[in-house]
């Protein structure tokens, strides 16, 4: 944006990229809108208008007041964005509850439990992922959203320095007159269509060249005071409005980033919860090993010294004249014959 005098601004509105139709969002539209609804003396100079231009470039994401525009509100998204990462931040904490409860009543539940059902939504992450993604998302967005406005308040600022050193009226009327007179010069020039020389003297112009007229508001100490007064009550009021903008933006991010804690928060729980899970399981796998060992070592036991046993007894169950029995077979024999009958 350029301020040529006191009467002359220049700066440029592109349109959105891609389209070619009637932009309803579009800078331009809406400062010619606030110059046609201005109130009488409102825009003073050219320096108000360079504030409108600045304040409404600032003010194309934050008002609200556009019903009929088709362009979407973007605070408000981001607000509704918000809420819903957090409301299923909510719902994924609830049902991190309940199994935790549930896993409270296996615990307490004598014999065996099946944690299948309780162990694989505590190691799944990916909805929580998904979550921590999309409000990393959101807090990216709005702190580049941030650095804009803070440059649209660096801009204001650089312009309200150079309107004081142009409006101050403590500057010396011979400053002034130099300055007016290189205008004129200058314009001079152009009307011409000639580019000055730089041995040429810009303050003298030929008899023959068109005189430009002198601005007057330069020329006049009252004049540029009543213009820096009017002027300076405007710039505190459009940075006012562009800091609370800040403070806005700062809001949604400050609560981007507790949403964003808050995930992190839960995944943490859900990852502590699976561990004690799988500890438990561990534990419960351990108590399973020992018995089956015990039973092992029981069945051991038991082949070891009831086989012998049980041969001895069925030896001396056999009907053999070497054991008092009234057999017709010895017991050679009979251990003969056992052992011929053995299969092939």
């Amino acid at each position: 944006m350029w301020v040529l005098d006191e009467k002359t601004l220049i700066t440029s509105f592109p349109k959105r990229y891609g389209t070619q139709k009637y932009d309803y969002s579009g800078v331009h539209k809406a400062i010619r809108t606030k110059l046609d609804r201005a109130r009488p003396n409102q825009i003073r100079s050219v320096f108000d208008l360079g504030l409108l231009v600045i304040d409404e470039c600032s003010n194309t994401f934050f008002d609200r007041a556009r019903k009929s525009d088709r362009q979407p509100q973007v605070i408000d998204q981001f607000s509704e964005a918000i809420g819903n990462v957090s409301r299923k931040e909510t719902i994924a904490y609830d049902k991190l509850y309940k199994w935790t409860d549930n896993a409270n009543l296996i615990y307490r539940r004598p014999g065996n439990s099946e944690m299948s059902e309780l162990h694989v939504p505590l190691l799944d992450i990916n909805p929580e992922a998904a979550l921590h993604r999309e409000i990393e998302d959101i807090k990216e967005e709005l702190d580049i959203m941030i650095y804009v406005v803070r440059s649209h308040l660096f801009v204001l600022e650089s312009f309200i320095t150079h309107v004081k050193h142009m409006l101050d009226v403590y500057i010396s009327d011979d400053i002034w007159g130099v300055l007016s007179e290189a205008i004129s010069g200058a314009s001079a020039d152009t009307a011409r269509g000639q580019m000055p020389s730089p041995s040429q003297n810009t303050t003298s112009p030929t008899p023959n060249a068109r005189q430009a007229p002198q601005p007057t508001v330069y020329n006049d100490p009252e004049a540029r005071k009543q213009i820096f007064r009017f002027f300076e009550l405007n710039a505190k009021e459009v940075q006012t409005k562009i800091k609370w903008r800040i403070k806005e933006l700062e809001q949604l991010r400050d609560s981007a980033l507790s949403t964003c804690e808050g995930v992190k928060g839960l995944l943490a729980l859900k990852q502590q919860q699976a561990g004690v899970v799988q500890a438990w399981m561990s534990l419960k796998q351990s108590e399973e090993t020992v018995k089956q060992g015990r039973s092992i070592m029981l069945f051991t036991v038991v082949t070891i010294v009831f086989l012998p046993l049980t041969f001895t007894a069925a030896i001396f169950g056999m009907n053999a004249l070497e054991l008092g029995s009234n057999g017709s077979l010895k017991i050679g024999q009979e251990f003969a014959t056992i052992c011929k009958a053995r299969p092939a």
